[in-house]
Order: structure tokens, then sequence, then C-alpha cells
């Protein structure tokens, strides 16, 4: 959260420096497989240009995971198959909610029926060389049974384009005044009335 509304190009480290470091772990470990820490690695058209061009110069295939968004890939369409050649192997994505209402209130851009439609376009392109989870927030405003009846069914269906899909209850906490604690706090929990 203290890196939310960052200045693009002020916080990624360099991927001569990434570079260096994946290639000496596995030369030393073998390692292959990486988790990317970054809050939202295709937030940037640029940087992810950058570091498709590392990926792919590594001396061996790495197999990658990390979080994105999933409406920047509706916006630039042409992520999804960088991120496949890079080596992705699995993503998050923070959909949080499929209820409309809800998803406006919390900031949410991309409607619910475009999140489905992007999701199963995805898996099509991707035909399981990548899996996708996101989670869901449970409790939001405008939330109903029937909301949560739909979800759940839809969790369970076949072709669901989802391989996991994990469901959090909303939780308000104020934290309000505690130095230590505000830079990491989220919206939620720095403003619980709203």
């Amino acid at each position: 959260f203290p890196l939310l509304g960052k200045k693009k190009g002020t916080y990624t480290r360099s991927a001569d420096i990434i570079k260096d470091e994946l290639t000496k772990t596995y030369e030393t470990t073998g390692s292959t497989s990486f988790y990317i820490t970054d809050d939202t690695f295709n937030d940037d058209n640029d940087k992810l240009d950058v570091f498709h061009k590392m990926f792919t110069s590594l001396p061996f295939e790495p197999k990658l995971t990390g979080y994105l968004r999933l409406d920047l890939i509706n916006r630039f369409p042409h992520q999804a198959q960088l991120l496949t050649e890079m080596g992705f192997v699995g993503v998050f994505f923070g959909i949080e909610t499929l209820q409309p209402e809800s998803a406006r209130s919390i900031g949410k851009g991309l409607h619910p029926n475009k999140v489905k439609d992007r999701l199963y376009w995805l898996a099509e392109q991707w035909k399981n060389k990548i899996n996708s989870t996101s989670g869901f927030i449970l409790g939001l405003p405008y939330d109903t049974n029937e909301y949560f009846d739909e979800l759940f069914n839809w969790s369970m269906e076949d072709d669901n384009p989802l391989q996991e899909m994990i469901f959090y209850p909303l939780k308000l906490f104020n934290n309000k005044g505690n130095k230590d604690l505000d830079r990491y706090n989220s919206e939620f929990a720095l403003n619980p009335e709203i």
C-alpha cells in the first residue's frame, strides 16, 4: 500500500540487476521458479517490454507468478502474449467482486460481465499454460444472498476460467493514528466508515 499512486519509473529495480540475480540463483541452486512481488507487474507497458526482453534472454526458461490487473490486460490485450513468452505459469488477479454496484463502490472500473469475458478469453489464449487465481471479498456494499449463490455456482462450473477462487470476508479495522501501521493499511482500514 505505501507504493499506491507511485510515479511511473520511480519504483522498479534495474532489469540488468535482476537478470544477474536470477542467473546467479539458477547457477548456484538450479532454481527456475520465481515469485514476482511487484504489487502490479503489468501496470506499465514500457516496464513490461523491458522485463519481457530480460526474462526471454535468461540462460534458462523461468517459471514466474505474480500479481496482475485484469483491467489492464483488457485495455492492452498484447500483454497476454508477452506474459506467456516471458515464462508466467501463474497469476493472481484482484477482481474482488462480480457484483456491479459493489464493484463501483470500491473503485473497480471494469464491469463484471467484461471481467468474465476477459477471463474466458485469457483461458483460451493461455490454453492451460498459465493458472489464474483471484480473490473475492464477501460482504461489500450491495452484496446479496442471491449474488453469493450466483458467485459460488459459477466457481463450481467446469469451464470456469479461474483455477482457484479465494473468498475473504470483508474485515474493517480502525487503525487510524497508528503511524507504524498507517502506511501499510488499505483504504478500507484507513476509512472504515465509507
